[in-house]
């Protein structure tokens, strides 16, 4: 049977230096140590004259202005048109700013132009080799995450764990595997906010990571996390 389906993948690692200032909780938090190294992942999808390029980093967040010049430097690395590219972050708090929220400290530019742009266009660069792919999707349910608005006894709502609340269990897995089922790439599809690591002083892709790390070494492919709506579902 003719291959349809084309797919290629890339990683890069973007951890910043130990001392990075990291993102949310607490402006000023000086990373001190590294848990696990941040990185971008990109998955290349070609399909007769249709191309795309599916782009996750393990940051908490970016503007729309960095995420455009995401997508065109990696869809140039990748041969892929920057309309066809997405790029998402994790929302881990464990990593730099990289982009303005009032209280939580200045952006960190020299990461972005030193670090997370070069990563990601290298990731994208790698991804642009595709072989023919078969592609494989499986869902299940995952109790990571809980509905973090707590009902107090005194009848108001704080930021805490809620099991009566709503949440969205569903977690997806998609499958690349080449003619020889060898794993190509794999996306993880869940919502949930990536801050089990709190207010520590670690650099770490947070719970996602662990997971990522498994389903890489289970398969021989690279994994990536693209986080759904997280709204109020935390970890």
């Amino acid at each position: 049977m003719e291959h349809k389906l084309m797919c290629g993948a890339g990683k890069a690692d973007i951890t910043p230096p130990i001392g990075t200032i990291l993102y949310g909780y607490a402006p000023g938090r000086p990373a001190e140590s590294v848990g696990d190294n941040l990185e971008a992942v990109a998955i290349k999808l070609v399909s007769g004259e249709n191309s795309a390029l599916l782009i996750t980093c393990t940051i908490c967040s970016m503007n729309p202005e960095l995420g455009a010049r995401l997508r065109a430097s990696a869809g140039s690395a990748a041969g892929v048109s920057s309309e066809n590219v997405t790029v998402t972050c994790t929302h881990t708090h464990s990593g730099p700013n990289t982009s303005i929220k009032s209280g939580w400290g200045d952006v960190d530019n020299d990461y972005i132009e030193n670090i997370l742009i070069p990563g990601v266009t290298a990731a994208a660069a790698e991804a642009a080799e595709v072989r023919p792919a078969w592609m494989g999707v499986a869902e299940t349910e995952s109790d990571i995450g809980i509905n973090r608005r707590a009902l107090t006894e005194d009848g108001k709502i704080t930021l805490g764990q809620n099991p009566w609340g709503p949440r969205d269990k569903r977690m997806t897995v998609v499958s690349f595997r080449d003619a020889d089922n060898k794993c190509i790439a794999n996306m993880v599809h869940y919502c949930c906010h990536c801050t089990a690591s709190a207010m520590n002083k670690e650099i770490t892709r947070d719970w996602a990571g662990v997971m990522t790390d498994m389903l890489e070494e289970e398969t021989g492919g690279i994994t990536g996390f693209y986080a759904g709506n997280e709204g109020d579902q935390g970890p």
